[in-house]
């Protein structure tokens, strides 16, 4: 006996295209796993990009699959820094805070030029203790240079990996010696990282769940936990890049909240003494320009 005989077309107009043509099958299990494999994030490690990857959507697999994530990687834009300067200013760190209307900030602004900058912040964007944060399926990380960058050949030489001989010399153009007192400079001196982290606000009297953030871990957005689709924002501190990308990464797996903005200045600079916007910092390009006082009484920050 001979072989069977090829299975019989498909009936006209079942799975061809306007040709006639049958498309192919689907991809074999194995390889569609694959491809989603590499979509999901289980630690923070996992929200370091791949090389000239500006933005991507991963799942956030560590609590809740649902949750996914919008990862940016691009550096922050001084316009960033200008909307999110007023509870950089005026917060107090792991409080939320509404944002203040227009009005509210020119008056608060007309405070530091009579020279109250210090006592603004005693009373400006105060809130009630009920707000609280709902979780959200769907979260946004600024995952810039702060935390990280996007192509590797554009890390400048501050933290970088660097090679043991003295002799070498770095793609920058910096003796590998110079590197390593760089990095030596900067794990001594006191730098605070700023994140500012947003959520949903959470419409709820449930004083009992509202008390506890952690109550919200692993749990996902419901229709009826958010009243109009409101925003609340957090200002959070760290010490070191590792402590403020892992933060990031629990606040948008495990809670449900995004990081829409990061920084770094000096660990004794008093941000709510200073006046005038963002026309008081210095912008520097890395870590190691950090060290040193700015000129002209600017403060340096990097983000």
């Amino acid at each position: 006996m001979g072989p069977p005989p090829p299975p019989p077309p498909p009936p006209p107009g079942m799975n061809q295209d306007c040709w006639g043509n049958v498309p192919p099958p689907p991809p074999p299990p194995g390889k569609r796993g694959k491809k989603m494999a590499r979509d999901e994030i289980e630690s923070v490690q996992g929200l370091m990009p791949p090389r000239g990857t500006t933005e991507r959507v991963v799942r956030l697999s560590a609590v809740n699959t649902n949750r996914r994530a919008m990862l940016l990687h691009y550096a922050a834009a001084p316009f960033d820094l200008h909307e999110n300067l007023w509870i950089l200013k005026y917060g107090e760190a792991n409080k939320w805070y509404t944002r203040p209307a227009t009005s509210e900030l020119e008056r608060l602004r007309k405070f530091e030029d009579a020279g109250l900058g210090p006592d603004v912040r005693n009373w400006a964007c105060h809130e009630p203790d009920c707000l609280h944060p709902a979780p959200s399926n769907m979260v946004k990380l600024q995952f810039g240079e702060v935390m990280g960058v996007a192509d590797p050949d554009e890390r400048q030489c501050w933290c970088g990996e660097f090679v043991e001989e003295e002799d070498t010399v770095c793609r920058f153009g910096k003796s590998c010696s110079k590197k390593r007192n760089v990095r030596d400079a900067i794990s001594n001196e006191l730098l605070v990282y700023l994140s500012v982290v947003e959520a949903d606000k959470r419409d709820t009297d449930d004083d009992q769940d509202a008390a506890d953030d952690m109550s919200f871990v692993g749990s996902t957005a419901k229709d009826d936990q958010c009243c109009d689709g409101s925003k609340i924002y957090k200002l959070e501190k760290t010490g070191s890049k590792n402590a403020c990308a892992a933060r990031a990464y629990q606040n948008a797996a495990l809670r449900g909240w995004s990081t829409i903005f990061s920084c770094v200045i000096k660990g004794e600079v008093d941000l709510a003494k200073m006046s005038g916007g963002i026309k008081c910092f210095e912008r520097v390009r890395n870590l190691g320009d950090l060290l040193g006082d700015a000129e002209g009484g600017k403060i340096k920050i990097f983000y």
